[in-house]
């Protein structure tokens, strides 16, 4: 099995190195970012890759519906340090296949890959409790009215980045970035960036 993992931080390549070796069968492509995971994907066939939340220039929800457009049925592993059910659901949404966090322990991480890997879907068990808590809640919080896409503009938002930085990053106009900007603060009954931003940590939707 051929993996490519795309995270920005050296350490969990490393890690991820290290237990896959006591498998074996398991070959691992390093990715920084999404040009490198793009390179990656075509130089050579990819039987899953494991993408980071947090990404240099874009979000990883992003890249998993960029890698899935190049290879529709590669499996996308979301690994990450969030454990919140809204990004949970922002990721499978997005197509990803399965969600677990990097507090995991390392069998647990080789289940999901064996699992999506075959076509199944994986989230670790307390993150699935957490997830049917969040359903059986009537009170939705803000973001969880905003579209994949307004909630994507909002965390790029909230993690300092300018209209046009972020319009470069998704490939679309200022204008509209602009006009999904002013949709998110309506939605989410803000009146400023700032207050995105104080939202957004108060609530660990960026690091």
């Amino acid at each position: 099995m051929r993996i490519l993992a795309v995270d920005d931080h050296p350490v969990v390549h490393e890690g991820l190195r290290a237990i896959f070796a006591r498998t074996g069968d398991i070959e691992t492509a390093r990715a920084r970012n999404r040009e490198e995971a793009l390179a990656e994907l075509h130089r050579a066939h990819v039987d899953l890759a494991i993408v980071a939340f947090n990404l240099p220039g874009r979000s990883g929800l992003s890249l998993v519906t960029e890698l899935k457009e190049h290879q529709q049925r590669l499996p996308v592993l979301i690994f990450t340090s969030h454990s919140e059910p809204q990004l949970v659901i922002h990721a499978l949404r997005h197509g990803a296949s399965g969600y677990v966090t990097k507090d995991s322990a390392p069998e647990e991480l080789i289940a999901a890959i064996n699992r999506i890997v075959c076509g199944g879907r994986y989230v670790t068990a307390a993150l699935s409790d957490t997830l049917i808590g969040n359903l059986q809640t009537s009170n939705l919080a803000p973001h969880e009215h905003l579209s994949d896409r307004e909630f994507e503009i909002m965390c790029m938002i909230a993690s300092g980045k300018s209209t046009g930085s972020i319009a470069k990053s998704l490939i679309l106009a200022e204008t509209t970035i602009s006009t999904y900007r002013t949709r998110i603060l309506r939605k989410m009954r803000f009146t400023s960036a700032a207050e995105i931003i104080r939202y957004a940590i108060e609530n660990a939707l960026i690091s």
